[in-house]
This record gives C-alpha cells, sequence and structure tokens, in this order.
C-alpha cells in the first residue's frame, strides 16, 4: 500500500507549490509526490473544455483538480493505494499516516472533510436540483475541495470518474456569479468544484472528517462567510496535520495556530471573550 501526494498551481502559487511538496515528503511521508501546472493539461482535453479552463477565476474554475486526480489515480495507483489530492497552499506538519490509519480502521475507501457551513448557502439551486437535493442535504454540512483522500477500488474509480464528468460541465460548475432573484434568500453563493464534489459525496453516501487543517479545531475561522453551523463528522482523534496557507505565509499562519493552541488550553474564558468581539 503506497500513499500518494498530487497538487497543482500557476505561475503565482509555484513557491507555495514547491512548499508543499517539500513539507509533503518530509513531515506528511508520502510515498509519491505529483506536481503540475498548466502546461501539464492535455491540448485534447484543454481544447474540448476550453470555455472553462479560459475563466481567470480558480485557473479555470478549478476543472484542474479532478483532472489531475484522475490521471494520477487511474495511471499511478494500483488497488489498495492511496492519493491525497490538498490544495498547494498548505503546508505539512505531520504524518498523514494517522489519518490514513483511522480511513482503514473505518472501512471506508474516501476521507472527506466537513465545512462549518451550510449546503443550501454555498450550492446554486440549480445544481441541488440536479443532484435532487433533499431538505436533509440542503441543510447538511458542504464537503471541504482542498483536501481529499480516496483509496483506489473499482468502486472509487466511478466516484472519480464522476467527478471530472461534473466539473466538465460548465452548466454544472458555474452560475456566473448571478444571483436570479427567484433564488431564496439564504443562498450567499455557488462554491463550483467544492459544490460539485460535495452533492457528490452526498450522492455516494460519504460520511465526513473533521478537517485535517487549523480550521478544523478553530471552524470559528470561518465566520467572516456568515453563520457557522456545528459539522457532523465521524470520529476524527487525529492532530492537525496541515497548515493551510491561502494568501498569508506559513509563519505567519503557524505563529497563529499555536497562539490559539495555547490560548484555547490556558486560557478558554479569555478565548471565548476575544471570539465574540
Amino acid at each position: 500500500m503506497k500513499i500518494y501526494l498530487v497538487n497543482y498551481a500557476t505561475k503565482g502559487y509555484k513557491v507555495k507549490q514547491r512548499l508543499n511538496t517539500v513539507s509533503g515528503k518530509i513531515f506528511g511521508k508520502f510515498d509519491k509526490i505529483f506536481s503540475f501546472d498548466p502546461k501539464d493539461i492535455d491540448k485534447d482535453f484543454a481544447l474540448s473544455n476550453r470555455n472553462i479552463l479560459k475563466i481567470e477565476k480558480g485557473a479555470g474554475l478549478w476543472l484542474w483538480k479532478p483532472y489531475f486526480f484522475n490521471i494520477v489515480f487511474n495511471e499511478k495507483l494500483e488497488y489498495g493505494d492511496y492519493l491525497f489530492h490538498c490544495d498547494s497552499s498548505s503546508f505539512f506538519i505531520r504524518n498523514v499516516r494517522p489519518l490514513i490509519e483511522l480511513l482503514e480502521q473505518s472501512n471506508l475507501d474516501i476521507m472527506a472533510f466537513a465545512l462549518p457551513l451550510t449546503e443550501k448557502e454555498w450550492t446554486s439551486p440549480k445544481l441541488l436540483s440536479y443532484f435532487n437535493a433533499n431538505e436533509e442535504i440542503l441543510n447538511s454540512n458542504q464537503i471541504l475541495a482542498n483536501f481529499l483522500i480516496v483509496k483506489k477500488s473499482k468502486e472509487t474509480q466511478s466516484f472519480v470518474k464522476e467527478w471530472l464528468e461534473l466539473c466538465s460541465n460548465i452548466q454544472l460548475l458555474n452560475d456566473n456569479g448571478i444571483i436570479d432573484d427567484k433564488y431564496p434568500s439564504y443562498f450567499k453563493e455557488h462554491r463550483y468544484d467544492q459544490s460539485i464534489l460535495s452533492l457528490l459525496c452526498k450522492k455516494y453516501s460519504v460520511e465526513p472528517f473533521r478537517d485535517p487543517s487549523q480550521f478544523g479545531i478553530f471552524p470559528e475561522m470561518y465566520r467572516n462567510n456568515g453563520a457557522i453551523i456545528e459539522t457532523k463528522v465521524l470520529n476524527s482523534p487525529y492532530k492537525t496535520t496541515i497548515i493551510l496557507i491561502r494568501k498569508s505565509n506559513f509563519f505567519v499562519e503557524f505563529f497563529k495556530y499555536n497562539a490559539k493552541v495555547t490560548l484555547k488550553m490556558f486560557f478558554p474564558n479569555l478565548y471565548l471573550k476575544l471570539l465574540k468581539k
């Protein structure tokens, strides 16, 4: 059994991608890491999906994510191997094997991670309708697209294939940033590939785990997105494994993470007081 990492970056994120790769080797302990950039996209795929890939947002609405995941998953993995998709703006601080071991103990093949955000607020009504989402799904936690772990099996091959097919459908992937007057008042914004991955996980009855980054133990970091809800997840006893950097840098985010851990552990009342501000 091998554990592989796949990441992707455009020119502006190359430094962070290299940090992700190096930290994945040193701390994450991946057996092999596959790093891609735009020039690695096959010409035929690029041509047939040019209407998506030409969109600046997400370097093509993040279509590269299921595309490269499929390539590595189908061409490099043996049955029983694991593939970890990771946002390039992330830094591994611990070994990923506790996550893999937990997945094996749970007899599951897909490890997806829950957000403290409601599906119906962050997925377009059009996509919800396509998936025939019921009330339970509408009010469930949206699944995070920054990280995903999949064990190769015949069943998960169907999941991975469908993920790419759905994201290749511009009518499902994109909502053009337009909020129709007929949309419900609670709808905030469509999350493109994340919305598709989230509903696909629910179609396949994938039960989520806690986000392995610092956002998993500090869900209040999502408050800027509006109301947050309790994350309903499977038992997730692993420690924070990844520091999600985004537009910041590792040292700043790692300092913030340790400061919050210390404050929450030794001065919980002060921590709660600061949260209310």
